[in-house]
């Protein structure tokens, strides 16, 4: 299994993959205005992306957004039609994952980010 961290912001997202040693930090998407949830969806898309690239399998994402994670899941409806346009994106990547919540103090992708926000 490949666990992989993600975190989102609004405006970077932070993708951890300790098994492969690959991290990456980036703006949550160019030139534009995001907020919390979106930034944390993109996080879980350029994860995705990059996995998908890498050729990795039965990935298990950690993200410190219980809402992400439910709606994920399916527990909770997404309604916003940018959400829902990013989710159709995360699912147009085809690839088979499993997600779990963690607090943001144990997720190694929200750790980064706080780091770099205390460097600001």
């Amino acid at each position: 299994m490949t666990t992989i961290f993600v975190d989102g912001s609004t405006t970077k997202i932070c993708v951890v993959i300790p098994e492969t040693g690959d991290s990456f930090t980036r703006d949550a998407i160019e030139g534009a205005k995001v907020t919390s949830n979106e930034g944390e969806w993109w996080a879980v898309y350029f994860a995705l992306e990059f996995s998908k690239l890498k050729g990795l399998k039965d990935l298990h994402l950690i993200s410190d957004s219980q809402l992400i994670v439910n709606q994920i899941k399916g527990n909770y409806k997404v309604k916003e039609p940018r959400l829902k346009r990013l989710r159709e994106k995360v699912w147009g990547l085809g690839l088979p994952f499993t997600v779990d919540w963690m607090p943001r103090e144990e997720n190694l992708a929200g750790i980064e980010l706080e780091r770099l926000r205390k460097e600001k």
